[in-house]
C-alpha cells in the first residue's frame, strides 16, 4: 500500500524547491519594471519592483496550487491517510512546502533589494495554504488512527480540526483576502476532511445532519467558483455526492423507526423532505454500498428486498466466501432469513480466512467483524433460553456464553455493549414473568422470592457493564461492522484519471444510541421497582406465614371447644333424661325395689352413653 497522490505532491514540490524559482520570479519582475522604463535610479523603482515581484509570486502560486490541491483531494478521497507510509510521507511533504516561505537569491542581486525580496516572500508565504491543508490532513489522520490503533483510549475531547481556525486567521492576511483561489481551495479541502471524518464516525443525531448539509452547501458554492476548472469541478461534484451518500445513511436509519412519516427540515430557508427521494445519488460510485444498505436494513418490511438478500446469500454459498462482505451477508442469512444456528456459529471459526493486509485498519476491521458475528450468535443463544428455567441455569448459560464474547473483546480492545444489552433485555422479561407467576399461598414462595432476588442481582451486575460499555461505544463504536480497506474502495474516473474512492462506512449505518439510552433509563427504573417489590414480597410472605400459624392455632382452639361443648351437651342431655326418668319412675305404681332397679339400669345406660360419646369425640380429635 502506498500513497500515490501524496507522493506526487512530494516529488513535484521537491523538484520545484530545487529550481531557482525565487530568482526567476525576481528576474521576471525586473524585466516587467524595465519595460515600464523605470530604472534603478528612479525613486519608485524599489516599490514598483516589489509590486511586480509580488505579482510573479502569485502567478507562480496559481500555476502550481490548483495541481497540488487536485493531488491532495485525490489523496484524501482515496483514504491514503490509512496507508502505512502516510505518516512519514506527509511529514516530508509538509517540510518541503515550508521551504517555499524562505528563499535564497543570487548573490549578484543588490543586498538591500535581496532583503526586501526575502521579506516579501515571508509576507506572501508561497504555498502556505497547501502546507496548512497538509497539516490539517495530518491532524485528521492522527485523529482517525488514534481510534483504530488504540480503541480502548478514552479521549475526553478532540480539537485537532483547525481548518475553520485557519480560515479565520487568513482573513486578516491581505494577500489571502484578495485571493479567492486560496480561499476556495482551502474551503474545499476543509469539507473534504469533514466528510473523511464523518464517514468514519458518523452519529445518528441532528447535529451531524446539519454538519453534512452545511458541508454540501459550501461545496456547491465552491463548485461555482471552479466551474472553469474541470478537474477541481468534478472533484467537488464527487464530494457533494459523498455528502448526499452520508445523509442517506441517516435517512435509512430514520426509516427503521416506527411511525415515521412526513419528516422534513428547513435549511437556508428551503424546506426539504427527509427521505431518499429528495436526496438521490447521481454517480454510480456510491450506489452499490447504498443499495446493499437499503436491502440489508429495510428488508424486514419489504419482501422484494428479502428476496434479493436470499438470492445474494445463496450465490455466495455456491461460489464460496471470498471477502468480509460475504460473511456479513451470510450472518444476516443464517440468523434472520434462513435460521441455522450451527452454520451461523461456524462463520466465526471461518472468519480468519478473510484476505486482509497487515495494517492497523484491517486488524480493526477484522476485530469489528468478529464482534458483529459474535453479537448475532449471542443474540440467538439468549433468545433460546427458556424463561421457565431456574435462575442458576440461566446464570450458568449466560456466564458460559459471555466468556466467549469477553475473549474476543479482550483481543480486540473493543468494549462491545450489545451482548450486555441482550442479557439485560432478557433478564427484564425473565424477572417480570417470575413475579407475575409468584403465589404467596404456594409452599415454595420463599424459594421463588429468592429466585427473583438472585435474578435482580444478576441483572444489576450486567446492567453496570452495559452502562460502562455503552458510554465507551458512543465515542469509539459508531458502526456495528467494518470492512477491510480494499473492500472500502471503489474506482471512479475524473476526466482520464482513474482514482480510488474510499468510504470507511461503506454500507453500514450509524448506531442508534438514543434507543439504548431509553433502554438504560427503563432498566434503571425497572431495577428500582423490582428491588422495592422484592422487599414488599418478603414482608407479605412473612405476614402470610404468621397468619397461617395464627389460623392453625385458632382452628385447633375451635376444635377443642367443639369437643368440650359436645361433652357438656351430652352430660346435660343425660342429666335431663335422668331427671325425666326419675320423675316418671317416682310417679309410677311400681314397688320400691322395682323403682331402685329401674334407676340403676338408667344410670348404667347413661354412663355407657357418655363413655361412648367421650370415645367418639377423642377419636375424631386424634384423626
Amino acid at each position: 500500500m502506498n500513497c500515490f497522490w501524496l507522493q506526487k505532491i512530494l516529488d513535484e514540490a521537491t523538484d520545484l524547491s530545487k529550481s531557482d524559482w525565487s530568482t526567476n520570479a525576481y528576474q521576471k519582475a525586473l524585466d516587467a519594471t524595465t519595460e515600464l522604463q523605470i530604472g534603478t535610479d528612479d525613486d519608485y523603482f524599489h516599490e514598483v519592483l516589489l509590486s511586480n515581484f509580488e505579482n510573479e509570486i502569485e502567478s507562480f502560486e496559481k500555476l502550481y496550487l490548483v495541481k497540488f490541491f487536485e493531488f491532495l483531494h485525490f489523496s484524501i478521497i482515496g483514504g491514503e491517510c490509512f496507508h502505512t507510509d502516510f505518516s512519514d510521507l506527509i511529514k516530508k511533504t509538509i517540510t518541503i512546502c515550508g521551504k517555499f516561505q524562505f528563499a535564497e537569491f543570487n548573490d549578484e542581486i543588490d543586498e538591500e533589494i535581496q532583503l526586501s525580496l526575502e521579506n516579501k516572500i515571508q509576507e506572501l508565504e508561497p504555498l502556505s495554504v497547501l502546507k496548512k491543508s497538509l497539516l490539517e490532513f495530518q491532524s485528521s489522520s492522527n485523529f482517525l488512527l488514534r481510534l483504530i490503533e488504540n480503541p480502548s483510549l478514552n479521549t475526553l475531547f478532540d480539537l485537532s480540526d483547525r481548518t475553520q481556525d485557519i480560515l479565520d486567521e487568513l482573513k486578516s492576511n491581505t494577500s489571502f483576502i484578495q485571493n479567492d483561489l486560496k480561499k476556495e481551495l482551502l474551503l474545499s479541502v476543509k469539507n473534504n476532511l469533514i466528510l473523511l471524518r464523518k464517514d468514519f464516525c458518523l452519529k445518528y443525531d441532528i447535529q451531524d445532519i446539519k454538519t453534512l448539509l452545511i458541508s454540501k452547501n459550501e461545496l456547491e458554492i465552491c463548485s461555482k467558483y471552479f466551474i472553469s476548472t474541470p478537474t477541481i469541478s468534478k472533484i467537488l461534484e464527487l464530494l457533494i455526492e459523498k455528502s448526499i451518500f452520508l445523509i442517506r445513511k441517516l435517512i435509512i436509519r430514520k426509516n427503521k423507526e416506527d411511525n415515521v412519516h412526513n419528516e422534513n427540515y428547513v435549511f437556508l430557508g428551503k424546506e426539504s423532505n427527509f427521505d431518499l427521494t429528495a436526496h438521490k445519488l447521481k454517480l454510480e460510485v456510491f450506489k452499490d454500498w447504498d443499495r446493499y444498505s437499503k436491502n440489508h436494513f429495510l428488508s424486514e418490511d419489504n419482501h422484494e428486498k428479502t428476496i434479493i438478500l436470499k438470492r445474494n446469500a445463496k450465490k455466495i454459498i455456491d461460489i464460496g466466501k471470498v471477502c468480509a462482505l460475504d460473511f456479513h451477508s451470510l450472518t444476516k442469512y443464517y440468523k434472520d432469513l434462513n435460521s441455522n444456528f450451527s452454520k451461523l456459529t461456524k462463520l466465526l471459526d471461518e472468519i480468519q480466512s478473510i484476505p486482509i493486509d497487515s495494517t492497523s485498519f484491517d486488524k480493526f476491521a477484522l476485530d469489528k467483524i468478529k464482534n458483529y458475528i459474535s453479537n448475532n450468535i449471542f443474540s440467538e443463544t439468549i433468545k433460546n433460553i427458556s424463561t421457565e428455567s431456574k435462575v442458576e441455569i440461566v446464570e450458568n448459560l449466560i456466564d458460559c456464553e459471555i466468556e466467549k464474547i469477553e475473549k474476543i473483546q479482550d483481543d480486540s480492545f473493543l468494549n462491545n455493549f450489545f451482548p450486555y444489552y441482550k442479557i439485560c433485555d432478557f433478564l427484564n422479561k425473565y424477572i417480570e414473568i417470575k413475579i407475575t407467576a409468584l403465589s404467596l399461598d404456594s409452599q415454595n414462595s420463599k424459594f421463588d422470592i429468592l429466585e427473583i432476588k438472585r435474578s435482580h442481582e444478576l441483572l444489576q451486575k450486567y446492567f453496570n457493564i452495559f452502562k460502562k460499555y455503552l458510554k465507551w461505544s458512543k465515542v469509539h463504536l459508531n458502526y456495528a461492522c467494518q470492512l477491510p480497506f480494499k473492500e472500502c474502495i471503489k474506482k471512479h474516473k475524473i476526466d482520464t484519471i482513474e482514482i480510488n474512492v474510499f468510504s470507511s462506512s461503506t454500507f453500514s449505518l450509524p448506531i442508534e444510541f438514543e434507543k439504548y439510552d431509553d433502554f438504560e433509563r427503563y432498566t434503571e427504573a425497572f431495577l428500582l421497582r423490582i428491588d422495592n417489590e422484592i422487599k414488599s414480597l418478603n414482608n407479605l410472605d412473612a405476614f402470610v406465614s404468621l397468619f397461617k400459624k395464627d389460623r392453625d392455632k385458632l382452628q385447633e382452639e375451635i376444635r377443642n371447644n367443639s369437643n368440650k361443648n359436645i361433652e357438656l351437651l351430652g352430660i346435660f342431655s343425660a342429666v335431663i333424661a335422668l331427671l325425666f326418668q326419675g320423675v316418671n319412675t317416682a310417679q309410677s305404681l311400681q314397688t320400691f325395689e322395682q323403682k331402685i332397679l329401674t334407676f340403676i339400669a338408667m344410670f348404667i345406660v347413661l354412663i355407657a352413653f357418655l363413655l361412648l360419646l367421650h370415645y367418639f369425640v377423642n377419636h375424631r380429635k386424634n384423626k
